[in-house]
């Protein structure tokens, strides 16, 4: 009841022939941009009838204010999304910093948003046009950059599985794999790595296997072993690559404290197994 006493209401309004493009105190949102921050697909689909721009540009004093279609994928509302762009809303607008959809998703941790806009994009060719699974910001980083260096492992495995590129490298020469080093995200790391060898990991199998073989120990054996893997090619992936032996360093004391941490866990599960098996008898 309260929905559809809110759409007579806004319905009459517009009907009036309010201006449905005027921004709040001249630099402020407009009402699309307000109903798509808030998710409020009823107020959205009614302003885009009465002629509201989909692609709505609006500044904010000198500063580009986002999209409608940003500040949707920001909020992760996937039905606004979806109407958006069934009227029009372009995959190409980025904001002042250049940053796509893509990014913008990946910034506020909008996994939904993200899963959305990676499945329509292949699905409808739009990557084709765009390339916005390898879109650059004014700091030449693309998606994956930006996935990494905020250490978010799910959009990591996301862009992968889309297919993202692994070698594109940012203004500073560093490609998604090295960024993970130089920021310590151990996990992220490990997911380029296992890419970069063309390897596509499977977490059942994975763990089916860590059953079957005894489990822990044997997995923190082979995470070291992986790791050791990692450095080889981390310092051969260096070798072409600015400030090298600034990042050479760097690996080092990743891989050394991951390695720590591997031999503190053992250690612990040997003793968590031994008081176990002591007080068991």
């Amino acid at each position: 009841m309260g929905v559809e006493l809110f759409a007579n209401q806004l319905d009459a309004i517009l009907e009036s022939g309010v201006n449905v493009h005027g921004q709040d105190a001249t630099t402020g949102p407009t009402p699309l941009h307000v109903a798509c921050q808030y998710g409020n697909v009823h107020a959205a689909a009614m302003l885009l009838h009465y002629g509201a721009d989909a692609n709505g540009v609006v500044k904010n004093h000198d500063k580009l204010m986002p999209s409608p279609l940003s500040l949707a994928c920001r909020h992760n509302h996937i039905d606004v999304m979806q109407l958006l762009l069934d009227h029009g809303a372009s995959w190409a607008m980025a904001d002042d910093d250049g940053n796509s959809l893509l990014h913008v998703c990946i910034a506020s941790q909008s996994q939904d948003a993200l899963l959305y806009l990676l499945d329509v994009a292949t699905s409808s060719g739009v990557n084709s046009s765009y390339s916005i699974l390898d879109y650059r910001n004014h700091e030449d980083e693309t998606p994956l950059h930006v996935a990494v260096k905020f250490g978010y492992v799910d959009a990591v495995r996301a862009l992968l599985r889309y297919g993202a590129s692994i070698d594109a490298e940012d203004s500073q020469g560093r490609t998604p794999l090295v960024l993970s080093i130089m920021e310590n995200q151990v996990e992220c790391a490990q997911l380029l790595q296992t890419q970069s060898h063309g390897v596509h990991a499977h977490v059942e199998e994975q763990k089916q296997d860590e059953e079957e073989s005894g489990g822990d120990d044997n997995t923190a054996v082979h995470d070291e072993s992986s790791l050791e893997q990692l450095q080889s090619y981390l310092f051969q992936v260096l070798a072409h690559t600015k400030g090298s032996d600034e990042l050479s360093h760097a690996v080092y004391q990743f891989v050394s404290h991951a390695q720590r941490q591997i031999r503190a866990l053992t250690n612990d599960l040997q003793v968590e197994r031994f008081a176990s098996s002591y007080s068991g008898a």
